[in-house]
C-alpha cells in the first residue's frame, strides 16, 4: 500500500497563554542568568491556579457531559499522500466502558441515528507499518494497554494482544532468522512480541 502516510494526532484545549514583561518574570530571580538582556515579553508563572488538580477545574471542551470536537478525540488517519484524501480514521483505542455507556445513553443523543460511542482516549498511539499490517498501541475499554492489528486498507481492526504497559515514543518491526519481532519502547523498558513458532507462515 505504496503512497499512505498513517497519522496519530488528537484534539484537545490548552489553558490560555499568560504573557508578562520579560524584565519582570521571576524566572529573572529563580535562575541564573549568563546573559543581561531581557526579552520584550515573557510566559507569565502561573502560581497555585494553574497546578490544581484537573477535577476542580470546568472541562471547557464540554456540552452536558459531550465532547465539542467532531470524530474521536485520540485517532489514527491514513492519509494518501498522492491525493490528500483521508482514507480512513480510526479513534486511537478504546474509551473507558463508562463513557462509552455515558455517550450511549446521553438525551441529547436519544433519536439520533449510527452516533459513535468510542472517541477513543486522548493522546497518540504509538505505530509501525508492516507490507501486510499496522501496528497501533492504545488502551481498551477496561484501561488495559494493547498492541492493534489494522487493516491497512480499510482501518479495521483484525487482532490484539495485551502488551507489558504502556508505550512511549517508538515501535520497531525486525525479522531475525525468519521470525518476526516487535520492539515496543514502554514507560519502564523495551518488550520484544513475536508469534509462537506454531503460528508462523
Amino acid at each position: 500500500m505504496a503512497g499512505v502516510m498513517f497519522v496519530s494526532s488528537m484534539s484537545g484545549c490548552s489553558p490560555p497563554l499568560m504573557l508578562m514583561p520579560g524584565k519582570d518574570s521571576p524566572l529573572d530571580t529563580a535562575i541564573v542568568q549568563t546573559g543581561t538582556s531581557h526579552s520584550e515579553w515573557s510566559r507569565a508563572a502561573g502560581g497555585s491556579a494553574r497546578r490544581r488538580s484537573a477535577a476542580s477545574r470546568p472541562d471547557r471542551a464540554k456540552i452536558d457531559g459531550l465532547s465539542i470536537w467532531k470524530g474521536p478525540l485520540g485517532r489514527i488517519t491514513a492519509i494518501d499522500m498522492n491525493t490528500g484524501e483521508h482514507l480512513w480514521v480510526i479513534p486511537n483505542g478504546d474509551a473507558d466502558a463508562e463513557d462509552q455507556e455515558r455517550i450511549r445513553n446521553h438525551p441529547m443523543l436519544r433519536g439520533v441515528a449510527n452516533a459513535p460511542t468510542n472517541p477513543g482516549r486522548r493522546g497518540f498511539s504509538v505505530m509501525v507499518a508492516t507490507p501486510t499490517l499496522l501496528m497501533a498501541s492504545g488502551l481498551t475499554r477496561d484501561g488495559a494497554p494493547n498492541l492493534f492489528a489494522i487493516d491497512k486498507r480499510t482501518g479495521a481492526r483484525v487482532g490484539a494482544v495485551e502488551i507489558p504497559g504502556t508505550t512511549r515514543y517508538g515501535m520497531s518491526s525486525w525479522v531475525h532468522e525468519g521470525k518476526q519481532y516487535v520492539l515496543i519502547q514502554l514507560g519502564g523498558g523495551l518488550a520484544a512480541m513475536a508469534l509462537p513458532n506454531e503460528n508462523r507462515k
